[in-house]
């Protein structure tokens, strides 16, 4: 005979029970203030982005943007990025993440006050070497989630970051609009005309210092603590894909050990780089350029229509990725979009055809589908990418060193295109 329920009778009758929903309830508080640590750290941190990349000085001809301040910051990130995630594989996550907010809180600040190439050359490269957070943020995200729920959580991470974007231009464009159209304007105090940009680096400052907090008070350390990985989770009981990692051969590189896998998943990170700048280099004067020399010759507003709603299409395209990734898992996924993108590769150069006709509308049309499109496979490799990386680390662990030499890799290639003519 079954036991007769009553008002009093648990719910949960058992402690397995009771300890999964607890271990659930810690997860998505885990995740939430993940989500806002990275919504803060990235409005800050691409804050200061702006302030380096239009750092102008002035010379005898006129001003000039001197980029040695943007590239010192990128060339700290390659430096340091390999390090910090080292040190997180050793000290913890937390920590490490706690020290280069504070770090770049601090760096900020100085930056906020300089007024020359040199001493702005210096706090920029100290800022890019506190500047790990991503990698590290990343490494939480795969400890924190299980299979089933790790596609999700990039999604909501990609989709954060667009946000996070928007905000921080329309700050940047409030607050350093002086800075934009030189010379400055006589008539704003010689305070700002001395420190340009210390308004935007003291808010920037002040945020990270609020994400510092919120990371100190709610996040949990996950090295050494990350969720089970099949337990009860559905996606991995309920699927068997053909194209998951299997065991590979092992390689002890600055004394790591790495997997096979590990290592051809990392040259993944920096192709995909290559492919999405480079495309972005090139649309750059493709989309402004007469038809006779190859370019669409469209106008400052119609390359902005193209660009909002190519955005706003490859994000909201990606709510799909849950679904396509149940059928196909990672491997395929990544696998598979590089003929996609070949083509509409293909596809942009036949624009330019369309062009010489004068049918704007048609141009338009067909590069808003050019751009969403490279725009959707880049977030779909790059969404897969990183959950291989996580899966080919569960055996060999190093998890916070692997993101590490990611994004070390994916800011070198950056670094190399935009240098390049």
């Amino acid at each position: 005979m079954p036991e007769e329920l009553t008002e009093n009778t648990p719910l949960i009758s058992n402690e397995e029970g009771v300890n999964q929903v607890r271990v659930a309830e810690e997860q998505n508080q885990q995740l939430k203030a993940i989500y806002l640590v990275h919504f803060l750290s990235t409005i800050s941190t691409s804050i200061f982005t702006f302030n380096t990349f239009h750092f102008i000085i002035q010379e005898k001809v006129g001003f000039r943007t001197d980029f040695r301040v943007y590239h010192s910051f990128i060339i700290a990130k390659i430096l340091l990025g390999l390090e910090w995630g080292y040190y997180s594989d050793k000290v913890g996550r937390k920590r490490v993440l706690n020290i280069c907010l504070l770090g770049s809180a601090l760096m900020m600040f100085l930056f906020g006050f300089c007024n020359s190439v040199l001493p702005a050359i210096f706090a920029s490269f100290l800022l890019g070497a506190f500047n790990c957070v991503y990698s590290v943020i990343k490494t939480i995200f795969g400890e924190s989630t299980n299979r089933s729920n790790r596609p999700l959580s990039f999604i909501v991470l990609i989709i954060i970051t667009a946000i996070a974007f928007c905000i921080r231009k329309i700050i940047s464009l409030a607050l350093n609009s002086h800075v934009l159209i030189p010379p400055a304007n006589p008539g704003l105090p010689s305070d700002q005309l001395k420190f340009p940009f210390l308004i935007s680096c003291i808010i920037a400052c002040g945020i990270n210092i609020i994400t510092f907090i919120l990371s100190h008070l709610y996040l949990s350390e996950t090295l050494g603590n990350s969720v089970n990985l099949e337990g009860n989770d559905s996606a991995v009981l309920l699927t068997n894909h053909s194209d998951s990692l299997s065991e590979s051969e092992l390689y002890t590189i600055l004394g790591l050990n790495i997997s096979k896998d590990s290592i051809l998943i990392l040259i993944g990170f920096p192709l995909i780089t290559v492919i999405s700048v480079g495309f972005c280099n090139i649309s750059i004067h493709w989309f402004s350029n007469e038809v006779g020399k190859g370019g669409l010759n469209l106008k400052e507003n119609q390359i902005t229509i193209c660009l909002v709603v190519s955005s706003i299409t490859s994000l909201v395209t990606l709510i799909l990725y849950s679904s396509i990734h149940k059928r196909l898992g990672s491997l395929k996924l990544y696998r598979n979009f590089f003929l996609p993108t070949a083509v509409v590769f293909i596809i942009s150069s036949m624009i330019t055809l369309v062009a010489r006709t004068g049918n704007v509308p048609a141009v338009i049309t067909l590069a808003i589908f050019a751009i969403s499109a490279l725009e959707i496979f880049s977030y779909l490799q790059n969404i897969s990418l990183n959950l291989l990386l996580i899966e080919s680390s569960e055996l060999t662990g190093h998890l916070g060193s692997l993101f590490g030499v990611s994004c070390a890799l994916e800011n070198t290639f950056r670094l190399v295109a935009f240098l390049s003519p």
